[in-house]
């Protein structure tokens, strides 16, 4: 859309990110457990881990909203008719999946596992215990997708229910924010017109 002009008439992105202010396990902290001699295998304990959620919000969050509110003004300057809103609520909870609800029809959704890894950041090396989401391939799908107007009752149920479950948290979340937002500015909408 950024691109090339489309006939869409309106683009409500509602967006529900984990709060990386809060001690989490997930991304978090991996630390070597006690030898107890029963193995060869290195293991770990997980905790949380305050470099890594500071790294995850200058490396990740914050680059990603600006480029993200970047990409809204350029989808506004080449489409000026679209009614375009954003918002980003905060969760408490971790970045277990990810859900895509398109036309409030389609539900696309990816499971994340987990998976360690060291990152570097501010001349330091962490060893953490991240969330895999669509990367590495669990089954046959990245994504498995559902719709509401589905011949399968199953299926339109399954949507249904992803539907409802995120409108419930949005709900929520309009009312429960966190004491320190990530996020300080999380709407951005389509300038008014003069």
């Amino acid at each position: 859309m950024a691109d090339h002009e489309a006939r869409t008439v309106e683009l409500k992105l509602c967006i529900i990110v984990a709060h990386l202010n809060l001690p989490m396990g997930l991304p978090g902290g991996l630390v070597p457990a006690p030898c107890s001699g029963q193995s060869e295998a290195e293991r770990f304990y997980f905790r949380d881990c305050p470099e890594n959620r500071q790294r995850m919000w200058d490396d990740s969050a914050k680059h990603n909203w600006i480029t993200l509110k970047n990409l809204l003004e350029r989808v506004h300057q080449r489409n000026p008719g679209i009614v375009i809103s954003c918002e980003i609520r905060e969760s408490p909870q971790i970045p277990e999946r990810k859900l895509y609800i398109i036309n409030q029809e389609t539900v696309f959704y990816t499971g994340c596992g987990i998976e360690r890894s060291d990152v570097a950041w501010h001349e330091n090396t962490y060893r953490i215990l991240d969330t895999e989401g669509s990367w590495p391939l669990y089954g046959e799908a990245r994504y498995v997708g559902w719709d509401l107007h589905s011949r399968a009752r199953s299926t339109a149920q399954i949507a249904e229910h992803c539907m409802e479950c995120h409108r419930n948290l949005w709900e929520k979340l309009a009312d429960i924010k966190p004491e320190r937002p990530v996020i300080t500015h999380p709407l951005w909408a389509t300038p008014p017109r003069r």
